[in-house]
């Protein structure tokens, strides 16, 4: 199956993703070790849909998480069979967030556009609360994500409602017949 390229891609999370992340991470950093969970879903030409937020089983502390290579190929087995894919990987750190160099070296996918996002204080915060963005250039380079490009790159769900008003919307005031 062949992947398209994901630098600069729009993500929409379904309904509950990014509540079901927060609880999956504060849930695993309860005993104060750094938690990891992967946003999956259907990747598509123009952007990429989230449908569930998946808890990664990883040997943790409070400073470092080492997922298995093991857990990684069950991961992988599991995204195929819904012929899925590994949108994101998010993890917890004790204090800021930031991209270690542990980040940086050792992600759960390597591919090109892949985001990595990090979340502070155990995940102790409400969702989304001083979250730092990144996005895979390759050769384990990592480009941090401004705040106004996470704005307009993760998107929630829009509504049934909220997509026929965007239609009909853009029916009317078109130029076109």
């Amino acid at each position: 199956m062949s992947v398209p390229p994901r630098i600069g891609l729009t993500y929409e999370l379904r309904r509950g993703v990014l509540e079901e992340t927060q609880h999956l991470l504060r849930a695993r950093s309860r005993t104060r070790s750094e938690a990891y969970t992967v946003w999956v879903g259907e990747l598509q030409l123009d952007h990429a849909v989230v449908r569930e937020a998946w808890p990664v089983m990883a040997e943790a502390d409070s400073r470092h998480a080492m997922v298995s290579f093991d857990d990684v190929l069950e991961l992988g087995a599991r995204v195929a069979a819904r012929k899925w894919f590994i949108l994101a990987q998010l993890h917890t750190h004790g204090g800021r967030a930031f991209h270690s160099s542990t980040d940086d070296a050792y992600p759960i996918s390597s591919q090109v556009g892949f985001l990595s996002i990090v979340v502070p204080n155990f995940g102790s915060d409400p969702p989304g609360v001083g979250w730092a963005y990144y996005e895979h250039e390759g050769a384990g380079r990592w480009r941090s994500i401004s705040e106004s490009e996470v704005r307009n790159r993760i998107v929630m769900e829009r509504s049934w409602w909220q997509k026929l008003l965007s239609a009909i919307t853009e029916r009317v005031f078109s130029s076109k017949p």
